[in-house]
């Protein structure tokens, strides 16, 4: 079930690709840097992911806290794979647990809360 994000984002800011599954309150995301990702780049590419769980296309998310990142290792490649888990919904604003991957390896994880708004 691969599927395209909407996301108003840039070509040169975005880097959340495409959903690969989303069952329930997870889902799987491909995203790509255009070169090796530093760690803020990994974290706005975790908000953009969490764009799988928006349920209208003109519906937007704002990044709105952090909590609890942990970088594991440094990436050695342009891709990674998120996968997001849905912990809580509070009206407008949306917890997420997440963790990037490359191949088999942790990257990062950590904790983001979205606020979602509708256009």
């Amino acid at each position: 079930m691969k599927r395209e994000l909407y996301l108003p984002h840039g070509d040169f800011i975005r880097f959340a690709e495409s959903v690969i599954e989303c069952h329930d309150n997870r889902c799987v995301v491909d995203a790509s840097f255009p070169s090796t990702p530093t760690l803020p780049m990994m974290i706005e590419a975790a908000a953009q992911c969490s764009a799988a769980f928006a349920t209208q296309k003109h519906q937007d998310g704002y990044l709105v806290a952090l909590k609890g990142i942990t970088l594991h290792q440094k990436a050695s490649s342009n891709s990674l794979r998120y996968v997001l888990t849905l912990e809580h919904q509070m009206g407008e604003l949306a917890y997420f647990d997440f963790e990037a991957f490359e191949d088999d390896t942790t990257i990062v994880t950590g904790t983001l809360v979205i606020s979602f708004i509708v256009n």
